[in-house]
Order: C-alpha cells, then sequence, then structure tokens
C-alpha cells in the first residue's frame, strides 16, 4: 500500500479495508485448496505475543483469529493480554508506561528471550524477519516474546531490560493496528521458513 503523504486517519482507513479484503480473500482461496505440502515444518520455539489492553476493534478480531489458527500450524503460538493500569487517567504519560511496564514484567520468565516492537527497534524486510525468527531457533531458546506497547510506547527502563526491538514501520499506527500488522508478517515468516507460495518478492 501507498501510504506516504496521506493523514494519520487516511492511512488507518486503508489498512482497514486492506485487512479485510485480506480475511476475505485469504477464506475464499483456501477454502477448497491444501498447501502441497500439507503438513508444515512445525517448530518447537514457543513464541508468544503480549498485548497491552483487549482487542478492541471488530476488524483486529477477526484478523487475530484468523493467523493464530494459522501460526498454529508451524509453531506453538499463544497470545497474553496484559491488563492496562487502573485509573489511567490519573496518570501523566510518564507514570502510565512505569506501571504498565510493571504490569508486563509480571507476565514473563526469567527464561523468556524479549522483543519489543517500537519504532525505535531494528526494521528488516519479511525475508530478514523470517531469517530472524530462525537464528533464534538455531539458538534453542526456549520462549520468544513480543511485547506489543499501550499507546505511549515503552519507558526506557523496559527498553533497557529486553534482549531486542523490532519496528514493523518507521511511521506510527495505533496499538490496535500493530496486533495485526505483526501476526500477518509472523505468519508469512512461516510461510518463507516452510517454501510456500505466499510470499511474492
Amino acid at each position: 500500500m501507498y501510504l506516504s503523504g496521506l493523514s494519520t486517519s487516511a492511512k488507518l482507513e486503508l489498512i482497514i479495508i486492506h485487512f479485510q479484503k485480506h480475511i476475505q480473500h485469504f477464506n475464499k482461496s483456501t477454502k477448497n485448496r491444501k498447501f502441497a505440502d500439507s503438513k508444515p515444518r512445525a517448530f518447537s520455539m514457543k513464541i508468544t505475543l503480549l498485548l497491552n489492553g483487549k482487542t478492541d476493534k471488530a476488524f483486529v478480531k477477526d484478523a487475530i483469529e484468523l493467523y493464530e489458527g494459522r501460526l498454529k500450524k508451524y509453531v506453538p503460538f499463544e497470545i497474553k493480554v496484559v491488563p492496562p493500569p487502573r485509573k489511567a487517567q490519573n496518570l501523566s504519560p510518564a507514570e502510565y508506561m512505569e506501571k504498565e511496564a510493571r504490569m508486563i514484567e509480571k507476565y514473563l520468565q526469567p527464561t523468556d528471550h524479549v522483543v519489543l516492537l517500537d519504532e525505535q527497534g531494528k526494521t528488516m524486510n519479511s525475508v530478514k524477519f523470517a531469517e530472524y525468527l530462525q537464528e533464534k531457533m538455531n539458538r534453542g531458546l526456549k520462549n520468544l516474546v513480543f511485547v506489543v506497547g499501550g499507546h505511549y510506547g515503552f519507558p526506557k527502563s523496559l527498553k533497557q531490560k529486553a534482549d531486542g526491538m523490532v519496528s514493523l514501520s518507521p511511521m506510527t499506527f495505533s496499538h490496535q493496528v500493530i496486533r495485526v500488522m505483526f501476526m500477518e508478517q509472523l505468519y508469512r515468516a512461516m510461510t518463507i521458513l516452510n517454501n510456500e507460495p505466499y510470499h511474492n518478492e
């Protein structure tokens, strides 16, 4: 999609239309078709997606359910939802981020490899992201955790504790839309690693 020069609302509208059409097309195209390899190569490393707050957009929920079902054919995958801080309206952005970070840490284990989805993180194309995941698997990681931040992003304290940061785009999107964008890229990476006809260069 060509988004340069568009307003934020126009960008979101185009993204919504894109994913709605993608879901409809994907459901139709896979209804009576199987991939050439009906048993995708399974990976032992678990991937966890940690979300801040519930998903409240219907089109986002539909897309998440679609990709979650697809992903579980390739890799142990789980979504966890971190509740937002209480009395958020009384908190400054800095206070909100710090409280949110403490809530996130409660959902993490010492052995987790934690990657924040942040606009200041490492950028890569889809093939490089697939290679990035393969490298994590080759290292024998047990649980790779990707974290989607809230409205204000992540505080410096959490960024310093994380094992890495990945950026999906230099542009700013809502934390709801990023959920879908990331899951689609994660699914795309799995098909790349399995040499399946989904990704086109």
